[in-house]
């Protein structure tokens, strides 16, 4: 399962501001995972025990074997019919942002 934050071609402006916002929450939110939970709990109701574990599974990486999967994916709802063409990935320089 992949989360993916898009945007359409010509929204530039305020990305990279965006990536940052992202990368600062993901950092506090591993420094902070107890803390996470109880808030998330509070919102959501779920227990925060539950929910702990929960986070601790999630996988911040996505590397070329992810970015395999998805083209393949894409790959896949094009031959179906489901996509007109199959889009090219691009990403934020994370390096660049950071």
């Amino acid at each position: 399962m992949y989360a993916v934050w898009a945007c359409r071609d010509g929204l530039d402006e305020g990305l990279e501001e965006l990536e940052r916002a992202h990368l600062r929450a993901l950092a506090l939110s591993r420094a902070e995972p107890e803390a996470l939970a109880r808030r998330a709990s509070d919102e959501y109701g779920w227990p925060a025990g539950f929910l702990a574990r929960y986070f601790e599974k999630l996988r911040y990486h996505f590397g070329p074997r992810e970015r395999q999967g998805l083209l393949r994916f894409f790959e896949l709802a094009h031959l179906a019919g489901e996509l007109d063409v199959v889009p090219e990935l691009r990403f934020v320089d994370v390096e660049r942002v950071a």
